[in-house]
């Protein structure tokens, strides 16, 4: 019955009811609506409580799941995951790990500048910039065009590219004709031939695809010493890697390691140490391979034949041209790390949610509470036993 129901009129009442029974039944009747107001004025505030905590629980779960998807995504680094899967990952080990990724992303930023001030300041300053005095259409300066992170590669690599790095990369001969003409050092690209892939299923040569340009490297027979008993390769120890392929280059230069890059190292290899380099040269003579130009990051190569030369065959202290670093909005390493650190932000912002309605859940005894609430309800008016009791 609805609480506020006034009390039966006199003509509700059988008129052959005698008076000390209509006297009893409104008195009933007071007692119990009083009854009732005041069990309900206990349930109220048990039964929001009870709302609260179930939407408290609900918003958890969601939180969890959202933090689990994180965790579980392929994306999320070691550190990430070994955070998260402590037994109760707090907002301050995050926030050391955002200042850490923090510095990593302004450590690339100061980086990148010295090494473009290094690399500016070992052009001669009576040379003029080609792409501004030529007044032609240009790709760019050869070491303006890839990029080297680590400075000892950049500095070997720069070294290995010769007299190829200062030159002003154009797209045609005729183009290339005039600005020599003028004293510019310059390289026509359709006087380049290209790497072209080996195409098992034509039996053909082809230019790389969209699938392996997007790998940055070019696919090139890994060097190897032979092969063991189950006809695995021989991998040379010294981690040999193609200098081609140690260079990075913006997007839409990604075309120019087929055709420049792979013009000024070919199959260049870049060795740990010489004699690593010296033992796989030597396989490769006994074979009646010609072995490719080698260097190594101790700063050595072997010259033409496998002749060693202390002089020619060390890197000079002073190099005129350095290949820079990349400029960090366009490297892996700079899109990786602000990956990583919006995620870390989005982990931020979930935990802190999480202790929020953590301590929602936990001032809450739920067992105590719902207990409460169904003493109040065993005396619901409206059953027989609630009758019986008043």
């Amino acid at each position: 019955e609805d609480l506020d129901d006034p009390p039966l009129a006199a003509s509700q009442i059988d008129r052959d009811t005698p008076v000390w029974s209509t006297e009893l039944m409104f008195t009933s009747r007071q007692a119990l609506l009083k009854v009732m107001k005041d069990r309900q004025l206990k349930l109220a505030p048990l039964i929001e409580q009870r709302n609260r905590y179930n939407e408290a629980l609900a918003q958890f779960t969601e939180i969890q799941l959202q933090l689990q998807a994180i965790v579980d995504s392929p994306r999320t680094s070691f550190e990430v995951k070994e955070i998260m899967f402590a037994k109760d990952a707090t907002s301050t080990q995050l926030e050391l790990l955002q200042e850490c990724l923090d510095r990593r992303v302004k450590d690339l930023k100061c980086r990148s500048l010295r090494s473009s001030q290094l690399r500016l300041a070992k052009k001669l300053p009576d040379v003029p910039n080609p792409l501004v005095v030529s007044g032609k259409p240009s790709v760019g300066l050869v070491v303006d065009l890839a990029f080297v992170d680590n400075l000892v590669e950049a500095r070997i690599l720069s070294w290995a590219a010769g007299t190829y790095i200062d030159a002003l990369v154009v797209d045609t001969s005729a183009v290339s004709t005039e600005l020599y003409k003028k004293g510019v050092k310059v390289w026509a690209l359709d006087q380049i031939v290209p790497f072209k892939v080996r195409d098992a299923a034509s039996n053909g040569d082809r230019p790389r695809n969209a699938e392996e340009l997007a790998k940055k490297a070019l696919p090139l027979e890994e060097p190897h010493m032979g092969f063991n008993a189950d006809r695995s390769r021989v991998r040379p120890s010294g981690n040999p890697r193609y200098m081609v392929n140690l260079i990075q280059l913006n997007s839409e230069y990604e075309h120019l390691r087929d055709s420049v890059f792979f013009a000024v190292f070919g199959r260049s290899l870049l060795f740990d140490d010489m004699e690593s380099a010296s033992e796989y040269r030597t396989f490769l003579v006994r074979k009646g391979a010609y072995p490719p130009p080698i260097f190594s990051l101790s700063g050595e190569k072997f010259l033409s034949q496998g002749v060693l030369d202390p002089k020619a065959g060390k890197i000079p202290k002073e190099l005129q041209f350095v290949f820079g670093e990349q400029d960090p909005t366009r490297s892996a390493d700079y899109h990786t790390l602000q990956l990583e650190a919006d995620m870390v932000q989005d982990l931020l912002q979930l935990v802190a949610q999480r202790a929020t309605v953590k301590e929602v859940l936990e001032s809450c005894d739920i067992n105590q509470l719902d207990l409460r609430i169904r003493e109040c309800r065993k005396g619901d008016p409206n059953s027989n036993a609630f009758l019986s009791q008043s």
